[in-house]
Order: structure tokens, then C-alpha cells, then sequence
């Protein structure tokens, strides 16, 4: 069942999403920067200084590609509570059987609300 630990991580899940998509962003700019800054200007700085930005630049790349795949996979809170909820409603035999009591009396009440020109709902 859904406890206070898991309680708290549903209600932070929107937050670690933001912070994933603002850290991919972050290593997308910045990456980009440093590897267009080594081939644009590869000539002009020595060739040791030129291979450590791009390295940092090609790093900064990688690890945005992990931070992409880190958000498709982390869950919004509204995603996360559905996944704890749901099986949790459609695994409780009382709640099922008081279900589909409801169901037929709702079907009932339409069956008598509903009649038209003397003919039944029921088909």
C-alpha cells in the first residue's frame, strides 16, 4: 500500500522531472558551445587546450543523452499515482463487488427512468 515514503516521492516526482529536463538542457547548451567553439576556433588555440574542451564538450553531450533517457523514464507525479493507485482500486475484491452492484442499479434506474414509447432500455 502507499505509505508516507511513498507518499512523499509521489509528490516530488514533477519536481525531479523539471530538474532532469533543466540539467539536459544546461549540458545540451553548454556541450554544444564547447565542441562548435573547438571546431570553429580549432586553429587558433594550441592543440592540447583544443582536445580538453572538446573532451569536456563531448562528455557534457553523453551525459545529456543519460539526463534524456533518466526523464522519458522518470514518471510525473500524475503518472506516478496512477501507477499506485489503479492497481490498488482494481485489485480490491470489495470494491469490485460494490462496483458492479452500483452497475446494476444504475442500469436498473436507466432501464425504468429512461423508457421510450413503452419499450425497455434492456436490449
Amino acid at each position: 500500500m502507499i505509505d508516507e515514503s511513498s507518499m512523499y516521492w509521489l509528490t516530488r516526482m514533477d519536481h525531479i522531472c523539471e530538474a532532469l529536463t533543466a540539467a539536459w538542457v544546461l549540458c545540451v547548451i553548454v556541450g554544444g558551445i564547447l565542441i562548435g567553439m573547438c571546431l570553429l576556433m580549432g586553429s587558433d588555440i594550441d592543440a592540447d587546450k583544443s582536445r580538453r574542451v572538446m573532451r569536456v564538450g563531448v562528455v557534457l553531450s553523453l551525459l545529456s543523452a543519460f539526463l534524456l533517457v533518466g526523464r522519458i523514464f522518470v514518471p510525473t507525479t500524475k503518472e506516478m499515482a496512477a501507477i499506485k493507485i489503479i492497481p490498488a482500486i482494481a485489485n480490491n475484491e470489495t470494491l469490485r463487488k460494490d462496483a458492479s452492484e452500483m452497475y446494476g442499479l444504475a442500469r436498473e434506474w436507466m432501464s425504468d427512468t429512461l423508457k421510450v414509447k413503452g419499450k425497455d432500455v434492456d436490449r
